[in-house]
């Protein structure tokens, strides 16, 4: 065994982990933590304005880890470019028979 194998083998013994899936609930409930005191630190009064652009990078790159544990792709990219548009097909016209109407008889 490595020693990172190792370290998660009895860090599943340590705290219980019992299924795989679990070991991405622990380091998602942490970024969830840290987001909340980036928050709590961006909504004080005496923040800096250079902090809070700092602030900003490090709860983007959260969002962005807790995507990577989520295991969840990055969003397909725009495509811009204009579409040519296919030209309608001209209408066909169908000449319907026209019904046999008898004139009126006279008597």
């Amino acid at each position: 065994m490595s020693g990172i194998d190792k370290t998660n083998a009895s860090y599943r013994q340590a705290e219980g982990v019992r299924h795989r899936s679990q070991l991405t609930v622990i380091p998602f409930n942490s970024a969830i933590i840290l987001q909340e005191l980036i928050m709590k630190a961006a909504k004080a009064e005496n923040t800096a304005p250079s902090a809070l652009a700092q602030l900003a990078r490090a709860w983007s790159e959260l969002e962005e880890r807790k995507r990577i544990i989520k295991m969840k792709p990055l969003p397909k990219a725009i495509d811009v470019t204009p579409r040519k548009r296919q030209a309608r097909p001209p209408a066909a016209f169908v000449e319907l028979p026209q019904a046999q109407v008898e004139p009126p008889k006279t008597t």
